[in-house]
């Protein structure tokens, strides 16, 4: 998170009344990101309906008198950076049962006698869903709100030919790589006018995966700035406890401060404090950037059907036991190895299939595909050959030989082999690695290759897809995954490809259950809210999610099972009885509470993402629709900015009272502003125009604080 720098996504436009209207253009896919990016103009000033009337408020007499087209006075790049501070910034996180909330917290002074103009901008996990945002300037809250796309664009136009100020915001813009991680970029342009002052907050949620046998919660922290008061707090608490926990701090500054405490502990908190110091040591201009990381792993009860979380009519069902054998796979690479993977790409994807593969068990089955515009597999016959020492030896020298980039890009017949190399009696697992779309063979429409390989893929094969680089139809990838209970990679060319890949191996290395199957009783659970309840595999350290709504008359108690075929093709069934009456609370160790309807909205998240990725697997258009339909009514009721949803913010001339919720963010917000005028007096000069500043705010505020 940050001010200032970065490059707007497109879907980001906004205007006002007068000619100051931010019409940016998107970032190429090679345009760098971060500071140093150009600032676009002119700017978004969401504190005014009228520059005249801005001024005349907010400037207590400055002489930033508007020009002559009724436009403000901007500041170049110099009175920007002598004027506006960041004196506060703040993240909070609250992570329970593997769903966490993160507000993040911003205030800007701008001590300067011209409009100053910025980017309030945030890295937030991809998976992750916005939840609000909010501006306070010149007493006024600005709430936005979620509705679907299109209604988002529709209003913007309205707003904008009324002459409002209007901002519109929308997820699906391009992603940045963070390590192993993808981030979505969240930008809004900031106009602070001189002497004001704008405070910004943005609530984001995720649910955090098991990989590996552990979570990780990731906060990225670039405020671009000095910051007089930087300070990240996370607390944790697990119903099963937390066994071990390790915390890294962004490069360059202090350590995070852990509270004690003896594992397995219920709970945990983090605190990561560091002065405006320690900032200039890092970067005397910019100060910190980089993840607060922190990673733990929970203890795992054992063999049986998991944890099950209720509250609130919701359940949320957690799944991952300790104690089953590994199991042998069916695997089969495909290798793409067309014109566009030369260079790096090729040299990479050797190291990687190098290491891998002696990472393959001795009682696995294998085969590997390379193609072109033709394909070529091994063993040439076409089935699977036991793995042993002269098996890795001899597949490694058939591969890199024939790791060559050149020719088009085959994928039809590539999967389409790979797919007849699996059986019905083993299904295999088929890791496709490509960098391009499909360009040769018998079927290069992408629409024809999803339903063609799908269905033949159907109880032989699940795929994994690894897209690398950028120039790649993840859609298409996302899609040929979905349908075969499988998941797709974007791999970054330019942050270690090779450790990329081999962590993917690492995840997919040991199944232990196949065809996955949990099962709920009808008089407890309302069996059409039901997220996903079928899984091809379940893998070691890895863990299965299943959410739901109760039946309104649910018994005391009630009885859920898991079942899949284990070693020897022996049928496991765990079975977990559940006590719907006791409402699921937090450890008492825990002092921050989550929020009381975390589960409702953990199950929300679920069932919208389960929602979207059935819609990729559909099989016709109008069954992806209904599937959009249902996806894009629970964002609207959740208020999450999806793939289907935007967030808006237009404001009116008359200001409607706010509500309770409203009241008190607005409070809060209004004492982050107080406080940071404070500490902006004290780290730096500050007009005296400053010092009223909160008894302007005040008769402005629309309601008692």
């Amino acid at each position: 998170a940050g001010i200032g720098g970065g490059g707007l996504p497109a879907a980001l436009v906004a205007t006002g009344p007068s000619p100051w209207t931010l019409a940016p253009v998107a970032p190429s896919a090679n345009q760098p990101r971060g500071p140093g990016l150009r600032r676009q103009r002119p700017v978004l000033p969401l504190e005014a309906t009228n520059s005249t009337e801005a001024t005349n408020s907010t400037g207590g007499g400055l002489g930033n008198a508007p020009k002559a087209d009724n436009s403000p006075i901007l500041c170049t790049a110099a009175e920007l950076a002598a004027a506006l501070s960041v004196p506060s910034f703040s993240v909070e996180s609250q992570v329970h049962a593997r769903f966490a909330q993160t507000v993040v917290r911003t205030a800007l002074v701008n001590t300067g006698t011209c409009t100053a103009e910025t980017l309030f901008s945030v890295q937030i996990p991809e998976p992750a869903f916005i939840a609000n945002f909010t501006m306070l300037s010149r007493g006024q809250l600005l709430v936005a709100r979620v509705v679907s796309k299109g209604e988002a664009e529709q209003q913007y136009t309205n707003a904008k030919e009324e002459g409002k100020t209007t901002s519109m915001v929308s997820s699906g813009g391009p992603s940045t790589p963070v390590g192993d991680a993808w981030r979505q970029q969240f930008n809004v342009a900031v106009a602070v006018p001189a002497g004001g002052t704008v405070a910004c907050e943005l609530t984001y949620q995720e649910v955090l995966q098991r990989r590996r046998g552990q979570y990780e919660h990731a906060i990225h922290i670039q405020p671009a700035h000095i910051v007089a008061n930087l300070t990240v707090g996370v607390h944790l608490s697990e119903p099963d406890g937390i066994q071990s926990l390790a915390v890294t701090a962004p490069p360059g500054g202090p350590p995070a401060t852990v509270s004690d405490s003896v594992a397995p502990a219920a709970a945990r908190r983090v605190l990561y404090a560091v002065d405006a110091s320690q900032q200039m040591a890092v970067h005397p201009k910019t100060g910190i950037a980089g993840d607060l990381s922190i990673i733990y792993e929970c203890v795992v009860p054992g063999r049986d059907a998991g944890l099950v979380q209720v509250s609130g009519g919701y359940f949320a069902h957690y799944f991952a036991p300790a104690g089953l054998p590994r199991l042998p796979k069916r695997l089969v690479f495909v290798l793409d190895v067309s014109g566009s993977m030369s260079g790096s790409k090729i040299d990479q994807t050797r190291a990687a299939f190098t290491t891998i593969l002696q990472q393959v068990s001795d009682d696995d089955q294998l085969g590997i595909i390379v193609f072109s515009t033709g394909t070529e597999a091994w063993p040439a016959t076409g089935e699977l050959r036991t793995v042993d020492a002269a098996a890795k030896d001899a597949a490694l020298a058939w591969t890199l030989e024939r790791l060559v980039a050149d020719g088009g890009t085959n994928i039809y017949g590539a999967l389409m082999q790979a797919v007849d190399m699996c059986s019905p009696k083993a299904p295999g697992l088929v890791v496709f690695l490509t960098d391009g779309d499909p360009s040769a063979g018998e079927v290069t429409d992408p629409k024809g290759i999803l339903a063609r390989v799908s269905e033949a893929a159907q109880g032989r094969a699940t795929i994994f897809s690894l897209g690398f680089g950028y120039n790649i139809d993840f859609a298409f990838l996302s899609g040929l995954s979905a349908r075969t209970q499988g998941f797709a990679r974007q791999i970054h060319p330019q942050r270690d490809p090779t450790s990329q890949l081999e962590t993917f191996y690492e995840e997919i290395r040991s199944p232990l259950l196949y065809n996955v199957q949990a099962t709920y009783p009808a008089a407890a659970v309302n069996l059409s809210s039901l997220t996903r309840t079928s899984f091809a595999q379940y893998f070691e350290g890895s863990e299965l999610l299943v959410a739901g709504q109760l039946e309104p008359e649910v018994a005391a108690e009630w009885t859920l099972s898991v079942s899949g075929q284990s070693a020897g093709s022996q049928t496991e069934t765990l079975v977990k009885v559940v006590n719907a009456s006791a409402e699921s609370r937090p450890p008492a160790a825990v002092v921050d509470s989550p929020p009381t309807d975390f589960v409702e909205r953990l199950y929300a998240h679920l069932r919208i993402r389960d929602l979207l990725n059935r819609g990729l697997a559909a099989g016709d258009q109008a069954e992806a629709e209904v599937l959009q339909a249902q996806a894009l009514a629970l964002a609207l009721q959740y208020h999450l900015v999806t793939p289907l949803t935007s967030f808006i913010i237009v404001q009116d001339n008359e200001v409607r009272p706010p509500t309770d919720d409203e009241r008190a963010m607005g409070g809060q917000m209004m004492a982050m502003m107080d406080s940071s005028i404070s500490r902006a007096a004290s780290t730096r000069p500050v007009t005296w125009a400053l010092l009223p500043l909160l008894f302007l705010l005040l008769p402005l505020w629309p309601g008692p604080l």
